[in-house]
């Protein structure tokens, strides 16, 4: 039988595989000569009738179980890391809604998938992702990522994972071209979700008037996380083991992952971090310590009613009542954080490196980006006041 022709295909080479019941591209080689020899290979085992029954994939939904399946060997070679593969999964299921036989039963939220044209993406044809329609479907992705995502760290992720898993299907020949090889995301723009500056006098009220009514456990629940920024998911796993009272601290080791109710690594490495803790502070956790029933060095520090881990949307509806209680705009549970990295830049000045440690950032320049606006706002706060006292004489 004829030899399969090898095909040089952009950056690397394919073989035409048609002949023998295989796609037009098959496979993705580095050079001429791996292709040429795994096209014989293949060749001998059609002719000897080993070749795997052809599978032929027709939507995108089919395509994605295979990708996982890649992605998950990648992980077990040490190729990329779990909270990667994470990512990336959680960009497949924004683009094509639930495609796996058995969802994990810890996921909190699920995706529908997008849809162009009235048809799902999951649903639509392969052929259709073609040079016609690139256009078409690059920017129907791209406004529902931008559209969705609250922060555009979350759009490029979702970007990221998507572009590779187009990549994935060019690569397998299930489709001619990746609609998002050109789209791109600058997460180091200055962008939307840079921290907010968070009133002094609203935070007083919060304490003073929006905890009323709230029980005890909440109300140290709001305490610890202004005044030391932990955060959300890092407060929920907080176990009294955790709690140094002799060294006035608390030892951040643990996390609830993200959008489950499982106790994971931290966000970053950065994140395992000891945070020093006010007096006041630590004598309201040693009340709360006395009056809970899961005070073992095990138990939960904020539990649930019946020792489990509270919920992400618990915090978020904490966070309303106490600012409507307070008569202010809603700080959110996040904005804990950003008061307490406005707060340390008062008091440290510019010590970027001092406060990304407190805050568990995998690097100052990251916190910078956040917070620079912070102390540049402070400092020309203090110049304009500055300069109105001397042109009216007081200075």
């Amino acid at each position: 039988m004829k030899h399969l022709k090898v095909i040089k295909y952009r950056d690397y080479f394919t073989i035409n595989g048609s002949r023998i019941g295989l796609q037009r591209r098959h496979g993705h080689y580095p050079t001429k000569a791996i292709a040429t020899e795994e096209a014989a290979k293949l060749l001998a085992k059609h002719t000897l009738g080993q070749l795997d029954e052809v599978i032929e994939y027709k939507n995108l939904k089919q395509c994605a179980k295979v990708f996982i399946d890649y992605e998950n060997d990648r992980l077990d070679l040490g190729k990329i890391a779990a909270e990667t593969l994470e990512d990336t999964k959680r960009a497949v299921r924004f683009l094509i809604g639930e495609f796996e036989d058995q969802p994990s039963k810890d996921r909190i939220k699920t995706y529908e998938g997008i849809k162009i044209g009235g048809t799902h993406l999951s649903k639509l044809d392969l052929k259709n992702f073609n040079r016609t329609n690139k256009d078409q479907i690059a920017v129907k992705i791209e406004s529902h990522i931008q559209g969705d995502a609250n922060t555009k760290s979350t759009a490029h992720k979702r970007v990221k994972g998507a572009k590779q898993f187009f990549k994935f299907c060019v690569r397998k020949g299930w489709i001619i071209i990746n609609p998002l090889e050109e789209v791109n995301i600058d997460v180091h723009e200055e962008y939307k979700d840079k921290a907010p500056i968070i009133s002094e006098l609203n935070v007083k009220k919060i304490i003073k008037d929006g905890l009323k009514g709230e029980d005890f456990l909440h109300q140290v629940a709001v305490i610890l996380s202004l005044s030391t920024g932990i955060r959300q998911q890092e407060l929920r796993a907080l176990k009294w083991a955790d709690i140094h009272f002799d060294d006035s601290g608390i030892h951040i080791t643990k996390a609830v992952k993200h959008k489950t109710k499982i106790i994971n690594k931290t966000k970053t490495k950065r994140g395992v971090r000891f945070i020093a803790v006010d007096e006041v502070v630590l004598n309201k956790l040693r009340e709360l310590k006395i009056s809970t029933r899961y005070s073992a060095d095990d138990d939960l520090v904020f539990a649930t009613s019946n020792g489990t881990i509270k919920e992400s949307k618990t915090l978020r509806e904490l966070a309303k009542r106490i600012s409507k209680r307070a008569g202010v705009k809603y700080i959110k549970w996040g904005d804990h954080r950003h008061y307490q990295a406005s707060s340390l830049l008062r008091g440290l000045g510019a010590d970027w490196a001092e406060v990304s440690s407190v805050l568990g950032h995998s690097n100052p320049t990251f916190t910078y980006k956040q917070y620079g606006h912070t102390i540049r706002n402070t400092l020309k706060s203090a110049k304009t006041s500055n300069i109105s006292a001397k042109s009216i004489g007081l200075k």
